[in-house]
């Protein structure tokens, strides 16, 4: 498969990403696949890759503060538990629009 890869001015790209894991010494096997958007999808793509699979989700407190996290797909992120373990404000979903301007995704 071949994938398309667009990034941020500023933003690291994967060749960056692979080349501090090896520095670290960290072996790595990439499979690229076309843009995913939902657990499901994912689940349906890699039939039985082997591996962790995780879930990635972007919040924005009442404060502007934007929290990325990231959980095994088989948990479930409630953001009121979440909210309360970093901080008293609320969370919300990020709007698509700073997803794509933070993450160029």
């Amino acid at each position: 498969m071949t994938s398309v890869t667009q990034t941020t001015p500023g933003m690291a790209t994967p060749e960056d990403l692979f080349r501090c894991l090896s520095a670290l010494c960290i072996k790595t096997k990439t499979y690229e696949h076309q843009p995913i958007f939902s657990v499901k999808e994912s689940m349906n793509l890699r039939g039985s890759l082997p591996g962790a699979h995780c879930n990635t989700l972007y919040y924005m407190d009442e404060k502007g503060t934007l929290w990325l996290c990231v959980i095994k797909e088989s948990r479930r992120m409630n953001p009121r538990v979440l909210s309360h373990l970093i901080d008293p404000a609320r969370l919300s979903f990020a709007r698509p629009e700073r997803v794509i301007f933070d993450l160029g995704v």
